[in-house]
């Protein structure tokens, strides 16, 4: 069967991005043609619908207006408008996934970031009932402060109608059993978990030349500690706690200078947290590098080596001595830490 994961975005290293990938490995070596279909051109993406993206100026215009304060329309102009992009992405649909027999909506459906695309889903889901359509709920907009405070209830309505929405060919899956307990209490929707995971018998490579590699290339010393925030740089990641960590470690390590570390290096009394993963927030990527001057904490971003296909994300994990995760909200927690 020809299949479509369809996202916002891919070929990035944000958690649904990194899903889609196992999800088309897995449904292609079943058999299936398998295309990742998202609104952004990075490689990994097969076919790009640069009208659902995060990108286009329309997005941020309607979500400003929708859940942060409406300034640039009425209430009902703002309505028009998402139903007139709504109709414009329901075209492109019909051109771009009419081809395609079962389709994967990730958080089209659920978290509401950009409603134009639910809603022209939704359309199409309804134009072409032969078609199925089997949406993945990551995250859902009543977890979002963000989504909660909608400028208007004709927005709120829109949530509740096409996030998510039923159909006699739509089937639902999400990541955990509080998510299926919720969905159905308030939508009445029976949905499958199906939690995300990762493939333990093909682990990443480990290596202490991968290791003092990378090192080398940003200077950091084999005798030095790396605490490594492995993760998006996005506000709900509270990556600030890492630095307060940092911040109470280096006032209880002086003794400890010139001491072996657990790996037989001799301590040298220098610690970094590394970033490895996107910057989606710069006002929050600021407001950490201006805290982690006050308290004295060295930060290196390694991002753009990842970016650049110079390192993979995966192998800096390789430099971590310490991994940082301090994440307050995450549709699947860190059970693959219990699996370690």
């Amino acid at each position: 069967m020809n299949m479509a994961l369809l996202h916002y975005r891919g070929g990035l290293m944000d958690g649904v991005s990194l899903e889609m990938e196992k999800w088309k490995k897995v449904l292609e070596e079943m058999g299936h043609k398998v295309d990742i279909v998202a609104g952004n051109n990075n490689k990994g993406v097969d076919l790009n619908i640069k009208k659902i993206g995060f990108e286009i100026p329309e997005f941020r215009l309607i979500n400003k207006n929708a859940f942060e304060k409406l300034e640039n329309f009425t209430e009902d102009e703002l309505l028009n408008f998402i139903m007139e992009k709504s109709k414009e992405i329901v075209e492109i649909f019909n051109q771009k996934l009419i081809n395609y027999d079962v389709i994967f909506p990730n958080n089209i459906w659920s978290l509401g970031a950009y409603l134009p695309v639910a809603i022209a889903l939704y359309e199409f889901s309804k134009a072409h009932p032969d078609k199925i359509f089997i949406s993945h709920h990551h995250d859902f907009w009543w977890e979002r402060e963000y989504f909660l405070n909608a400028t208007s209830k004709k927005i709120m309505n829109l949530l509740w109608e096409y996030c998510p929405p039923t159909g006699e060919n739509i089937k639902h899956m999400v990541i955990n059993t509080i998510a299926k307990e919720e969905v159905l209490k308030r939508k009445n929707i029976k949905a499958i978990v199906v939690p995300n995971v990762m493939d333990f018998d093909k682990p990443f490579e480990m290596s202490e030349k991968l290791n003092e590699r990378i090192r080398k290339q940003f200077g950091i010393s084999e005798g030095s500690v790396v605490f490594l925030q492995a993760t998006r740089i996005t506000r709900r990641k509270a990556i600030e706690l890492a630095i307060d960590l940092i911040n109470k470690v280096q006032l209880k390590i002086r003794d400890f200078i010139g001491k072996k570390l657990y790996n037989g290096k001799i301590f040298d009394g220098n610690i970094y947290l590394v970033f490895s993963g996107m910057c989606e927030d710069e006002k929050y990527k600021n407001e950490l590098y201006e805290k982690a001057k006050n308290m004295n904490v060295k930060i290196i971003d390694m991002y753009k080596s990842v970016e650049k296909g110079i390192w993979s994300f995966w192998d800096l994990y390789n430099i971590s001595d310490i991994i940082t995760y301090p994440s307050i909200l995450e549709g699947w927690g860190i059970n693959y830490l219990k699996q370690l």
